[in-house]
């Protein structure tokens, strides 16, 4: 957390350098900051809404504490997680430099991992409280369907997630 302070303090700094890519880079890694905070709300909403509709009453807030890689990385997340959380921040910023036509297609995907990623460890952390729900397999499950295994429903997430963001356009 003071690391993501420190980055908000020194953002005024960035903000009246001169016009560049390292000032790019900088903004765009504090709006990732940014962009963490919102998804650890919106991992907290779900895990309410998920629970109202399970016949629980979990608080959002106890599970940001109790489950740090809700919807994002965290302290014990799995290096596969962290690289993802650095991708989907870097991603963006890669795309507007490299492949500007491609950029909003970028944007798209990481959108649609953001929303799975939420989702999926919201119905993960309802079912490890509750043993109620669809569990990390929120979208539906192609190979195995174990409800408390984190890797239920990978595709089917991701994929439901792609498509919704693609078809709201």
């Amino acid at each position: 957390m003071r690391f993501i302070l420190v980055v908000l303090l020194a953002l005024p700094n960035v903000v009246n350098a001169e016009e560049s890519t390292t000032k790019k880079v900088a903004m765009g890694a504090a709006k990732g900051l940014l962009k963490v905070l919102r998804t650890k709300r919106r991992f907290a909403k779900a895990v309410e809404k998920n629970s109202a509709i399970n016949n629980g009453a979990l608080s959002g807030d106890v599970a940001i504490d109790e489950e740090t890689c809700g919807g994002m990385t965290g302290p014990g997340c799995s290096w596969f997680t962290v690289v993802m959380e650095v991708a989907k921040i870097a991603a963006p910023l890669a795309a507007d430099q490299l492949l500007p036509e491609k950029s909003r297609l970028v944007r798209d995907m990481v959108l649609a991992l953001d929303q799975h990623s939420v989702l999926h460890d919201a119905g993960g952390y309802v079912y490890s409280k509750t043993k109620r729900g669809p569990g990390y397999g929120y979208a539906g499950c192609a190979l195995f369907c174990d409800p408390a295994n984190p890797m239920t429903g990978q595709a089917m997430g991701i994929s439901t997630q792609i498509i919704k963001v693609l078809t709201d356009q």
